[in-house]
């Protein structure tokens, strides 16, 4: 698989796990639509820095990794290790259990594509913007 292959296809993963969600693409929104959005309605982008929306309550931000080589076959690497960091950044506290249930939502939708799911570090507040952002991680091998 090529580097572009690998990357186009986590992208696409991403997008599609998103959308199906109900998750709107800020990518694919202008200012204005951004803005007329309530703001609650969750908003996604991939690539972008993660603090990009601060007047959203929550929003995710997707940063795909390096899709690394793992073996040859023709002078091709046989298999790659694809995945993306995936930062759910919040302005809502989990006094209730419905942002756990929110986050469920969204393992159980990658895990259902046949990625793995995992939290890569402990929630932390950015002092910037006082929201707390989460972050996990999808992989699969390829």
């Amino acid at each position: 698989m090529k580097v572009t292959q690998a990357l186009l296809k986590v992208r696409e993963t991403c997008e599609k796990v998103l959308v199906g969600l109900k998750y709107k693409n800020g990518e694919q929104l202008s200012t204005d639509e951004l803005e007329k959005l309530r703001t609650d309605q969750i908003v996604f982008w991939i690539g972008k820095a993660k603090i990009a929306d601060t007047n959203r309550t929550t929003f995710i931000s997707v940063k795909i990794q390096n899709p690394n080589g793992i073996g040859q076959a023709d002078e091709e690497v046989a298999f790659r290790n694809l995945g993306a960091y995936i930062d759910i950044i919040t302005s809502k506290s989990d006094g209730d259990g419905t942002l756990l249930k929110f986050i469920e939502k969204i393992e159980n939708a990658f895990r259902n594509q046949g990625w793995k799911f995992e939290m890569v570090r402990p929630a932390e507040t950015d002092t910037l913007s006082e929201k707390t952002i989460w972050s996990f991680q999808i992989s699969k091998t390829l």
